[in-house]
């Protein structure tokens, strides 16, 4: 009854969710054709509204037919570019080729664009590169590589190349497979224009060649935008292939086209166990965190079991933690997934494992699941009025407690540091907003009001008794603070020293936003060190001498637990 979907792509553009290409599954109830193929090649792209609620088993597909000369692929690079409201998709493996069958000569896929029309359809054409075909023909067309888009460019990792997927006289109709040489391919969406073959030795994969990971944009949160690589396997000899643990992960800066590795820890237990062809996506939190969420996949030692966990990664602080809880997702690899809703992680097509039963029917309808990435838990619908993300709470806590990762390079820190992102986002000195609205943080600005209340309260104290004694002796003296000799708060409070500083008839009391300090007159009251706090918003307050403040008579100087709120 529940199709299945496998080797197809997904893409957002606008309002749409867009699943292109792979196969889908002849098999219905679970009985499957007795003789020849159990799967289809999908003959179109196919799109999802995004801009109303749907549940699995409600939602309607609308399909755009492929050109006649258009071929039927799996495992390709699709890069959605919202800004052209384009999609390109690069290589894939053919679908419609089978047996001994390869393509032929002449035949090179070459790029495909398509064009949507904003209300779930389009239409495909070739794209040509604007600057000639020479780089694009010397290119092997592969599959099962990394890819994604990032500032405006696609991105791809690795693959394999075989006879169905690349024209190469010396193995046309033979099953070789091999991967290709180590390089990234960068493409300029808007422009049409490939910015060559990148050598990825230095940074992922260190062997050489990789296949079956997964590739996530950093955008708008990194000070500038990055390229993350993870999971997936590598080689060196086309036959030996070597897990790529999550204890590590690959950073590709375009804007210098550099790379990093950065080393990531466990929250508790361990990272997530090695695994090909599962699916990621990302999500900003509302506090400068950036998390990465891990779905699904399959172990390298057996192709008939599948995973149905859920890890997130948190960025700055690289750190992993399980968030599988009773509500599992269906066990599944050679899907995708993408964020769609502010906060809702889609999951489209997968198999359980190559055996008999790997095109029976999917135990979710349309193959669709929907994990709500606030709740931590897999839904069969779709809210699409649903709230902004907001990172988990292990993870806020786990910052708020001093987590901060263990960087590979200073250069690598500097990347994630900025005027507004430090290395621990949840520090006390950091004030959360909500992500997307701009919105203040009410408890944050209730406390901070709070603080700077008190303050103000027995900065006015102190004020005042400075200025009886003033008046009463007639010296001219400077408040200064000072600590004892283990650099904390001394009890023995405040000290005048001397300076010239005449009794005004009324003395002005002002500071700033963010402030740990105070200004009598241009002279700085400043807060001992053990209590940091923001004022509000700027403000001055008067206060005449005579009119003494009505408040109760606090023992001066105050005390370390009076100046702390206590």
């Amino acid at each position: 009854m529940y199709k299945r979907r496998e080797g197809g792509r997904m893409a957002i553009l606008g309002n749409y969710l867009y699943w292109d290409g792979g196969r889908v599954s002849k098999c219905k109830n679970n009985k499957c054709p007795s003789s020849g193929d159990h799967s289809e090649a999908l003959n179109g792209t196919l799109s999802i509204p995004l801009n109303k609620d749907w549940t699995n088993s409600t939602v309607s597909f609308k399909e755009s037919k492929y050109p006649n000369d258009m071929p039927k692929s799996s495992w390709f690079s699709l890069w959605p570019d919202e800004k052209s409201g384009t999609m390109h998709r690069w290589g894939g493996e053919r679908v419609t080729l089978r047996g001994n069958k390869s393509v032929e000569e002449g035949d090179q896929t070459p790029m495909w664009m398509f064009k949507a029309d904003n209300k779930g359809g389009g239409e495909w054409s070739i794209q040509k590169p604007a600057d000639g075909n020479e780089f694009q023909d010397g290119l092997d067309r592969n599959f099962n590589g990394a890819g994604a888009v990032c500032g405006g460019k696609g991105y791809y990792l690795g693959g394999s190349v075989t006879s169905k997927s690349n024209y190469d006289p010396d193995n046309a109709g033979k099953s070789k497979s091999y991967a290709i040489p180590s390089g990234l391919l960068k493409y300029e969406l808007s422009d049409h224009k490939w910015e060559g073959n990148i050598s990825s030795k230095a940074g992922f994969p260190e062997l050489g060649k990789a296949k079956w990971g997964q590739a996530v944009c950093l955008e708008d949160f990194s000070k500038k935008p990055l390229v993350m690589f993870l999971g997936g396997a590598t080689t060196t000899n086309d036959k030996d292939w070597t897990e790529v643990d999550f204890n590590s992960v690959a950073l590709f800066d375009p804007s210098t086209d550099k790379w990093h590795k950065q080393n990531t820890t466990a929250m508790l237990g361990s990272v997530p166990q090695p695994r090909y062809h599962f699916c990621s996506v990302g999500a900003r939190g509302k506090n400068n965190t950036y998390d990465i969420f891990v779905y699904g996949g399959r172990p390298r030692s057996d192709d008939y079991s599948a995973y149905g966990d859920v890890w997130v990664l948190s960025l700055p602080g690289f750190v992993w933690t399980s968030v599988t809880n009773s509500n599992k997702g269906a066990p599944r690899w050679s899907h995708q997934c993408a964020v769609a809703g502010r906060s809702q992680m889609i999951s489209m097509g997968g198999i359980s494992g190559w055996k008999s039963n790997t095109w029976k029917d999917d135990p979710w309808k349309e193959t669709l699941g929907v994990y709500d990435m606030v709740d931590l838990s897999w839904r069969s619908s779709y809210n699409a009025s649903a709230g902004d993300y907001d990172t988990p709470q292990a993870f806020k806590t786990w910052y708020q407690q001093g987590g901060e990762a263990q960087w590979g390079s200073d250069e690598l820190k500097a990347l994630f540091s900025t005027g507004d992102l430090s290395s621990n986002p949840y520090s006390n000195n950091t004030t959360e907003e909500t992500a997307g609205s701009g919105g203040p943080n009410i408890p944050a600005i209730v406390g901070g009001a709070v603080g700077g209340f008190i303050f103000l309260v027995l900065a006015a104290a102190a004020i005042w008794f400075l200025l009886s004694r003033r008046n009463k002796s007639h010296n001219h003296s400077r408040l200064t603070e000072y600590s004892d000799s283990h650099g904390e708060y001394n009890t023995s409070g405040y000290e005048l020293n001397s300076s010239t500083m005449s009794t005004p008839s009324m003395a002005m009391l002002s500071g700033k936003h963010g402030d740990s300090r105070l200004e009598l007159d241009g002279v700085t009251l400043r807060a001992p060190s053990s209590r940091r706090f923001s004022l509000p918003n700027s403000w001055t307050w008067s206060w005449i001498p005579s009119a003494r403040p009505k408040i109760a008579s606090p023992a001066f100087p105050p005390s370390p637990a009076e100046l702390n709120g206590i």
